[in-house]
């Protein structure tokens, strides 16, 4: 529970430098989200253990790794503005759900010595699946302007090109806008222009 912790207060602290536009805001998001999905992944049956590896369900382990290594990438999708990352949320909302469903069932009917495991891992799973459903349903045009809080005019040009990536015409926009300005809306000097 405290690596999870300190991966959390990463995240955050990724967030709050997204939200000020400091360089490298979104490869730190990246490197602490894809760790702990490894965590996960990788070691979930080490991770998710109490105390000892010898007090969990070994099998439930390593299948609830499996499963919630996929919400840390759903959430970086979503507040990174990438392309189908509602579908990946749903996915992630769903497979959350299950684990949660399935950890309750099994912590009611278990012996004593379980049951902080098995509390643990509805504690997991329910903040994933709490965090994917609150992104699922906050539009993304509501992220986008809170991150270009200070620049409204970037952030329906953003709005428009992460709505509809696609779009040839709003690419274009949003990349001549990006060449122009900085993250705050000020219009680059010339001689930035020429670099």
């Amino acid at each position: 529970m405290k690596t999870e912790r300190v991966f959390t207060c990463l995240f955050v602290i990724a967030y709050v430098m997204k939200f000020l536009h400091l360089a490298e805001a979104g490869l730190f998001m990246l490197l602490v989200t894809t760790i702990l999905s490894a965590l996960y992944l990788l070691g979930g049956f080490y991770f998710f253990s109490d105390e000892s590896i010898k007090r969990q369900n070994l099998p439930f382990s390593i299948v609830a790794g499996i499963c919630l290594a996929f919400a840390p990438q759903a959430i970086l999708q979503k507040v990174q503005y990438w392309p189908d990352a509602q579908l990946y949320l749903v996915i992630s909302i769903v497979v959350c759900l299950a684990i949660f469903v399935v950890a309750y069932i099994l912590k009611r009917k278990t012996k004593e010595e379980l049951k902080t495991y098995y509390r643990n891992m509805l504690y997991r799973s329910g903040v994933l699946l709490g965090l994917s459903t609150i992104l699922c349903i906050i539009p993304i045009s509501a992220l986008v302007h809170w991150q270009y809080w200070d620049n409204k005019e970037f952030a329906d040009i953003a709005t428009k090109f992460y709505s509809h990536p696609e779009n040839a015409s709003f690419k274009k926009e949003y990349n001549d806008y990006r060449a122009t300005h900085t993250p705050t809306g000020k219009p680059l000097k010339a001689d930035m222009l020429k670099k």
